[in-house]
């Protein structure tokens, strides 16, 4: 869904942020979202709205220098664990849809059959099913990278008791593939509104956990990568960005709820002793 700038964000700016919007790709998907965040946050209106900046960014290309630079300047580990995420919750998304739908399948085959054509019994039983697994494996044809040794382990340790099940024939009192489809299909669906509604917060993703480890503390590289990138462009050598309007740029970039200006002044202090 395509965005409009607030009416506040600077015309160049604007200008830009609608050039890539209309583009196929926008670019890179990260910097893109990054870029829609500082054209649309409310706490943006501040750093537009500033004359200082304005007086400072607005000869020379300036604002498009600042634009360029505040959206890509996401620190690499980051941008690469925000991907992973993204790549991950879209396959789940992605997951969620062809689950359901081969729930969808099942259950028109068990309606059309009616019981008038016999099924192969691992489309009925789990333990059925299990054994399938169990012989796939045993002939490599694992997609999961399952351990070579697991069909000895399982047949020693596991297959006696499954037997004795199938003995007392206490698989009448177990759930159905299909109910087991059924219930993987919502485990997956739920999880997948959980990552839409939570992201990086979720706590059931390594990925998303790896994630909030490595955004421990972006802040004083986002603040020193900026500055460096800025004061590295002719003419805007003695630029530098207002602890008060970095810390709301910074926030915005990097989706924290706040930063405070000493933030700022100290990412600032730890780049100067590097």
């Amino acid at each position: 869904m395509k965005i409009v700038p607030a009416p506040w964000v600077v015309a160049e700016v604007t200008r830009l942020f609608n050039l890539a919007e209309a583009s196929e790709h926008g670019g890179d998907d990260l910097e893109h979202d990054c870029a829609r965040r500082l054209v649309s946050d409310l706490r943006m209106r501040d750093v537009y709205e500033s004359s200082y900046l304005d007086r400072m960014l607005l000869p020379g290309g300036g604002w498009r220098h600042w634009f360029d630079i505040a959206k890509s300047t996401l620190p690499a580990d980051i941008k690469q664990a925000r991907q992973k995420l993204k790549d991950h919750a879209k396959a789940i998304d992605e997951l969620s849809a062809h689950l359901e739908s081969a729930l969808g399948l099942l259950l028109e085959i068990d309606n059309i059959a009616a019981g008038e054509f016999g099924k192969p019994l691992a489309m009925r039983s789990p333990l059925a099913l299990i054994d399938t697994a169990i012989e796939q494996i045993s002939d490599g044809r694992q997609t999961d990278g399952s351990r070579s040794d697991l069909p000895v382990l399982f047949r020693t340790h596991v297959k006696p008791r499954l037997d004795a099940l199938r003995e007392f024939r206490v698989g009448k009192y177990m759930p159905t593939v299909l109910q087991l489809v059924d219930a993987l299909s919502l485990t997956v669906s739920n999880y997948s509104h959980d990552l839409a509604l939570n992201g990086a917060q979720s706590q059931d993703s390594e990925i998303a956990a790896a994630l909030v480890s490595r955004q421990h503390s972006p802040l004083p590289e986002y603040v020193r990568s900026f500055d460096d990138a800025m004061k590295g462009l002719p003419g805007h050598r003695k630029f530098l960005m207002p602890p008060d309007l970095m810390a709301i740029q910074a926030a915005v970039a990097l989706k924290l709820d706040i930063v405070d200006p000493k933030q700022v002044r100290s990412a600032r202090l730890i780049s100067l002793q590097k």
